[in-house]
């Protein structure tokens, strides 16, 4: 299993009994730089993608025409326990799915 970029900051920080609250999960190198961010580089794989440390913590992937992938990673995230993961396309500046949708979706109770 792969650790996406910035993920080891954030077990070191959660090592601390610190963690975040919310977090952007970036498909990509561009979005979400100004922001707490794990970034999913384009030649991970998802099923190889540890996304364990976002137990207890709120995300929302941001992505750019790759609405499929960012559905992936949603998945993922809210099957590692987040408790709430949105998908949001910079493209057209708006929120794709919610949490509730992406469950539906992916047939997650």
């Amino acid at each position: 299993m792969k650790l996406p970029a910035y993920g080891r900051d954030l077990l070191e920080l959660q090592k601390t009994g610190r963690n975040l609250s919310w977090l952007v999960i970036s498909l990509g190198w561009d979005y979400g730089k100004a922001v707490p961010r794990l970034v999913v580089p384009d030649d991970t794989p998802v099923s190889e993608l540890d996304l364990s440390m976002l137990r207890g913590v709120e995300c929302t992937v941001a992505h750019s025409g790759k609405q499929s992938r960012a559905l992936d990673v949603a998945e993922l995230a809210i099957r590692n326990g987040s408790p709430a993961c949105g998908v949001f396309d910079m493209e057209h500046g708006r929120l794709e799915f919610d949490t509730h949708e992406i469950k539906a979706i992916r047939g997650i109770q």
